[in-house]
Parts: C-alpha cells; sequence; structure tokens
C-alpha cells in the first residue's frame, strides 16, 4: 500500500516506506507505554478520555 501512495503521489518509494515502517514501530512502541504512563498518573476514566480526544483529533484530521 505504501508504494502504491507513493507512486500515486510522485515520492521515492524507498524512503516513503522507510519513513511508513519508522512510524508503524515507533507507534508499537510507544503507544502503550504512554497509554500505561497515562493510566498510571491519571486513572482509569482519564485515560479513557484522553483515548478518546486522540480518535476525534485523528478522524477530524482524516476528514480535512
Amino acid at each position: 500500500m505504501g508504494s502504491i501512495s507513493a507512486g500515486r503521489y510522485g515520492f521515492d518509494i524507498p524512503s516513503f516506506n522507510a519513513s511508513l515502517r519508522v512510524m508503524t514501530s515507533l507507534g508499537w512502541m510507544m503507544g502503550p507505554a504512554l497509554m500505561l504512563f497515562a493510566f498510571g498518573n491519571w486513572g482509569a476514566v482519564r485515560t479513557f478520555f484522553l483515548a478518546l480526544g486522540v480518535i476525534a483529533i485523528w478522524a477530524a484530521l482524516r476528514r480535512a
């Protein structure tokens, strides 16, 4: 999918795929650690609303 998007928008395919891999790896490493940090400091209810806010921002950016 990365090569299709890169080809469609005129990006260099190997560097575009590399950046997608980096972002995916960072998400898998940092996401759970940040949520456990938030849960430990703020509790379940605040962490839930934090996650809900992040999802709302993502959805708004996706529509734009």
